[in-house]
């Protein structure tokens, strides 16, 4: 499979998410991708001529220093305004994650979801994954929803 076709691949897979990408994720997220699949690794320069191939061809766009599919140049300014509405989520997160780290039996706490991408919309909700000590995941559990709720 040629490096455009992974390319390709990497771009569609962060479309359904509205997420176009910059240079530097498409490098990030196609090595880790290769790397995964061949072991072979993945160069800037190298990403950076299938992008310009890809695009040449027709088959992606560019706008504002984000590539995406044809035809949907209107995601970049979506994610701008996730990326801008994530940072109150972001700042909310922290503050919770500071009380957590002191609830007995908690041994991380971590972001996940559209949050971790910084891609909320205004509908996004917060989702964390915490790391319980080893049996005591249902007290820890109790604990946590005990202070979250009130």
């Amino acid at each position: 499979m040629s490096q455009e076709t992974h390319i390709l691949k990497t771009l569609a897979y962060y479309d359904i998410f509205d997420y176009p990408l910059q240079t530097d994720e498409v490098l990030r997220f196609r090595a880790v991708n290769l790397l995964a699949q061949t072991g072979e690794p993945v160069t800037l320069s190298a990403v950076q001529a299938a992008l310009q191939t890809l695009e040449n061809r027709g088959n992606i766009g560019y706008r504002g220093g984000f590539y995406f599919l044809a035809g949907r140049e209107h995601i970049v300014p979506l994610r701008l305004r996730r990326a801008e509405h994530s940072l109150k989520l972001w700042r909310r997160a922290r503050r919770i994650a500071m009380i957590l780290r002191h609830v007995p039996f908690v041994r991380g706490v971590f972001v996940s979801g559209s949050l971790a991408m910084s891609n909320c919309d205004e509908l996004s909700d917060i989702d964390l994954l915490i790391v319980a000590r080893t049996n005591y995941i249902w007290l820890a559990r109790f604990l946590v929803l005990t202070i979250l709720s009130t």
